[in-house]
């Protein structure tokens, strides 16, 4: 989340998803975010959504049915193989369905910023700073770190100059953004340790740098 309200709406999201796919769904919130103090509406329809399939591995009391034993270990010859393939089964379809994104002023940029939580929001506010050194700038933000929105983020880098990460990390999904993008785009890392965070003048000042010694023959 980027803000107060969506880490609200992204729980409840979060219970619904774990609900309808039996999938543990954990939501990965920066330390600035649990400080901020922002307004939230919580609307009727927020109210946590249950799942409609048919929930027969609840335990409800072995009555007319087979127990139920829910477990992740079985012995017996190619059970454990089949158990695998529905789990492998299930993970197909919420990388096809799960998938969540945002993205702004990409359509004519130079340049895309690539940021989640409060370093999107920090990366938001340069997009005006950079238009003054005539840099054209979009934001990709992911949504679901899993599964990873790749093929949105290969569409969106498509004629880019460059990509460029902010986190607050040594780097973690820096790694997806490389992977996504292969070896044909720079993709440029700056992040920030042990609760440092950086500002709007230290990312300008970086994609300056990058920019002004970037040639077409290299690539970091």
């Amino acid at each position: 989340p980027s803000g107060v309200q969506e880490a609200f709406n992204l729980t409840v999201l979060a219970f619904e998803l774990a609900d309808n796919y039996r999938n543990p769904v954990m939501i990965l919130s920066d330390a600035f975010l649990g400080q901020m103090a922002e307004p939230v509406q919580i609307k009727r329809k927020s109210r946590i959504k249950q799942g409609a399939k048919k929930k027969d591995w609840a335990l409800t009391g072995a009555f007319k049915r087979k127990p139920n034993i829910i477990r992740s270990l079985f012995l017996g010859e190619g059970i454990l193989e089949k158990h695998n393939e529905v789990l492998q089964k299930k993970y197909r379809s919420m990388k096809k369905n799960e998938v969540r994104y945002q993205v702004e002023n990409v359509e004519d940029c130079e340049i895309l910023l690539v940021a989640y939580g409060i370093s999107f929001r920090i990366a938001k506010g340069i997009t005006g700073i950079l238009k003054k050194f005539n840099i054209k700038a979009g934001i990709f933000r992911p949504v679901s770190l899993w599964p990873f929105p790749y093929e949105q983020l290969r569409k969106h880098a498509e004629d880019k100059r460059a990509v460029f990460v902010f986190e607050l990390s040594a780097g973690q999904m820096v790694e997806d953004v490389r992977l996504a993008l292969g070896k044909d785009l720079a993709v440029h890392f700056f992040g920030r340790l042990g609760g440092g965070v950086f500002g709007e003048e230290e990312l300008v000042n970086f994609i300056l740098r990058r920019m002004k010694n970037e040639k077409k023959e290299i690539r970091t």
